[in-house]
């Protein structure tokens, strides 16, 4: 089994898939490692029409985040108040 990240969508990708989507309506993302039966969440409690992003760094590092594109044009979420959730 490979480590993954699942979207609020239902998709599921391995963890070396970069991506880039507005998860739309409740967004919310979690990494899994079925090796360790581990989970990590995130949840962000506004909708908003900012893309949110994710990369795997070097085979080392998961980056992923809420409202950012690799796009520095691209425009992030800038409004507040924002509220977010994680656990594991």
């Amino acid at each position: 089994m490979t480590d993954f990240v699942t979207r609020s969508n239902g998709t599921q990708t391995n963890l070396w898939e970069t991506w880039s989507a507005d998860l739309s309506g409740e967004e919310w993302v979690y990494f899994g490692d079925p090796g360790l039966r581990r989970s990590l969440f995130l949840a962000h409690h506004e909708s908003d029409a900012a893309m949110d992003h994710y990369h795997n760094f070097n085979d080392s590092m998961t980056v992923f985040g809420f409202g950012r594109s690799n796009d520095p044009l691209e425009a992030e979420m800038n409004t507040g108040p924002q509220h977010f959730t994680l656990g594991s």
